[in-house]
């Protein structure tokens, strides 16, 4: 059986989303999961990827270099590898110039640094986290417990703020607020 591939892809956005790919040779039928869910009138979609049948990727730029800054070149990228795209969103925290704010982990190798600085902005909140993806599965962690990781890791994106963490809700979030 053939596993699917399912690729996160790094794109700039100055407020954290996760950007995820479902890709599959043209001749796989997918079946991922997809549904609806509303919470204080706000609709979102929630895919779920089994991470031992699917392979979760980061891509970062093109084969020339060059930061994938649309979809649509994801998409085009993806196709020339005889892929289909599935589903995107997007993942981490990027520059104008499309480099990661914080950890950046794509196919084992580390990318860009973990940043623990503290600055202005919603990366810099606190508690902010990774999202990991390792040989014990799938994660998501307080940024300052990364390092204590043994395992290995696949990938890895940072972000923040963690809206929670270890059961409570992040208090530096206002949760009247529309941003």
């Amino acid at each position: 059986m053939q596993a699917r591939q399912v690729s996160l892809i790094s794109r700039y956005a100055r407020r954290g989303f996760l950007i995820a790919l479902l890709c599959t040779p043209p001749a796989i039928a997918v079946a991922l999961e997809c549904g609806e869910v509303v919470f204080r009138d706000i609709r979102s979609t929630v895919c779920r990827v089994d991470i031992r049948t699917d392979r979760l990727q980061l891509f970062l730029t093109d084969p020339s270099g060059r930061p994938f800054n649309s979809f649509r070149k994801v998409a085009e990228s993806v196709s020339a590898r005889n892929e289909q795209l599935v589903f995107a969103m997007n993942a981490g925290m990027y520059r104008e110039d499309y480099t990661p704010v914080g950890l950046m982990v794509i196919d084992g190798r580390q990318v860009h640094r973990l940043n623990m600085a503290t600055g202005f902005g919603n990366f810099y909140m606190k508690p902010n986290g990774v999202f990991i993806v390792s040989d014990s599965g799938a994660q998501i962690l307080e940024s300052s417990e990364y390092r204590a990781l043994q395992s290995t890791r696949a990938l890895a994106t940072q972000s923040g703020p963690l809206m929670l963490h270890s059961g409570q809700l992040n208090s530096h979030i206002n949760p009247e607020s529309s941003k």
